[in-house]
Formats: C-alpha cells, structure tokens, sequence
C-alpha cells in the first residue's frame, strides 16, 4: 500500500491506495482508506505526508502478517486429553484445491 495525494483547486488529500495488477499486467488502484485533506491533517500533525506514509508502511506490515501461512502439525504418539475433541474440519481442504486450480472462483467472481 502506499500514499497517493489527490490535488483539486480547493484542497489536497490524502488516501491510502492498493496497487492491484490483471492477468495482462494493467495496473489499477483501490482506495483502501482516506486520511483526510492536507489543510486538516497539518494542524493535527507536524509531517502529514511523513505520517502518511507511516500510516502505509504499518497497513502494508499489517496486511503480510494476516497474509502468513498456518501450518499445522500433527504428532501421533501425543496423548489426547479426555475432555478435548481430537476432530478438525479438513475434510474439505483436497476440495478447496480443486476448486482453485480449475479457476472456479474467477469464472464465481465474472458472474
């Protein structure tokens, strides 16, 4: 993510856009969040283009860590206690595969 200023004759304001690209490399932005205009954001903060920025850097971090793998591991010689059910819902994961690799959920998202 990053900070794009959007200038207008009565005011500048700041938005913190995502960059997504198409299958043939077309780059389109997608407002993620509006800080505010310049004029107002500078009586509340010294640097507002320096704390935008910031602003972005920190949603940018925030966003890979919600992005990071799960793994899971499993150890068959570990006991279960009696009082904790020892089912997970897997059942569906060689599903959710297939369905990904056939692209249903693009041909899901056009309709």
């Amino acid at each position: 993510m990053r900070l794009q200023l959007s200038k207008t004759k009565n005011a500048t304001s700041l938005y913190i856009v995502k960059s997504t690209y198409d299958k043939n490399g077309k780059r389109s932005n997608k407002v993620v969040k509006k800080l505010g205009t310049l004029a107002a954001l500078s009586l509340t903060h010294e640097d507002p283009i320096a704390w935008g920025k910031e602003v972005a850097r920190k949603m940018t971090e925030q966003e890979k860590e919600d992005r990071a793998p799960i793994t899971v591991t499993y150890d068959p010689t570990e006991l279960i206690a009696a009082d904790r059910s020892p089912l997970y819902n897997g059942g569906y994961l060689f599903l959710q595969k297939i369905y990904y690799e056939l692209g249903l959920d693009k041909i899901c998202k056009k309709i």
